[in-house]
């Protein structure tokens, strides 16, 4: 949005401005280990967010493996909650990943979109379950390699 000189300026002009960063977290500590067949929420953010409002949440980290290869799902969700819960919380995004080797280590990125239905403190953030085969996975970090989740507003103006 541009202003021009001598305009009248309305809060909700400069409101609408908030297109930006809303919340982060950047953990530097692994999260539990042994996640398998269980929805298991990593991270996530709490904020108020505007009903009507769109935003999007960015997580990434790496992910390790132990025992066999496995698939496993990500997926965003919300909740209008000061914690995020697997149960009842809204699923706005799933993203599909494939330990390709025992062991096996890889940074992911995952990212989802949603519109807030009600202006209240949302908690939003990532889960991971595992699909198929029979190994498990954890979210590793650390001070110098951490998980990070940003939640951005990105309302179009």
């Amino acid at each position: 949005m541009a202003f021009a000189a001598g305009q009248k300026v309305r809060a909700s002009d400069l409101n609408a401005l908030n297109n930006g960063l809303v919340e982060d977290l950047y953990r530097t500590a692994n999260s539990a280990a042994g996640i398998a067949t269980t929805d298991t929420v990593l991270d996530f953010v709490t904020a108020v967010l505007t009903a009507g409002r769109t935003y999007r949440l960015e997580w990434s980290g790496d992910m390790v493996g132990a025992g066999a290869v496995g698939t496993y799902s990500f997926r965003v969700r919300y909740i209008a909650a000061a914690s995020l819960t697997v149960a009842g919380s809204t699923i706005a995004r799933r993203k599909v990943w494939e330990i390709k080797a025992a062991g096996g280590h890889e940074p992911q990125f995952v990212t989802g979109r949603f519109t807030a239905p009600t202006t209240d403190t949302y908690s939003v953030g990532v889960s991971v379950i595992r699909l198929l085969g029979s190994g498990t996975v954890q979210s590793v970090a650390a001070a110098d390699n951490e998980a990070s989740t940003e939640l951005f507003d990105v309302t179009r103006l």
